[in-house]
């Protein structure tokens, strides 16, 4: 079985996708083994949606701090990292991306960096998808 999580991210928000990829780490020791997760994040370095000329911080530092947390706390799954995609502009674009490209995977789970949840969530979406697809 496979599951996509996708995400989209604004550079603003690149220190709480830290924050949700490290709980989805703590969350891959509670998955059935059967289940295999992939990871689609986009971080959104438009230059329609940010003013790179009067940022701070320059768009190679998001890449490198994205390809960073990846690295760190996404060893258990797969995962597609983008930056310059100029068809995904919000999260319903990201979501549409999802579904075009991985359509062998069983479920989506739809991740906003904002949302908190507990070490047992993968265990808990994947075993109701499960008990779902053998009651049909």
């Amino acid at each position: 079985m496979k599951g996509i999580i996708s995400i989209f991210v604004m550079p603003q928000e690149i220190d709480d996708l830290a924050l949700v990829l490290e709980r989805l780490k703590r969350n891959s020791v509670f998955i059935d083994s059967s289940v295999k997760y992939k990871v689609d994040i986009t971080i959104s370095l438009s230059d329609e949606l940010t003013d790179w000329e009067n940022s701070k911080l320059p768009k190679e530092y998001f890449k490198e701090r994205s390809i960073e947390l990846c690295e760190k706390y996404l060893d258990w799954c797969l995962w597609d990292l983008q930056w310059d995609n100029p068809n995904i502009l919000g999260c319903v674009s990201q979501r549409r991306y999802s579904l075009r490209n991985n359509p062998d995977a069983d479920f989506f789970i739809w991740l906003d960096t904002d949302i908190v949840f507990k070490d047992t969530t993968l265990y808990y979406i994947s075993s109701a998808y499960q008990m779902l697809k053998t009651k049909v």
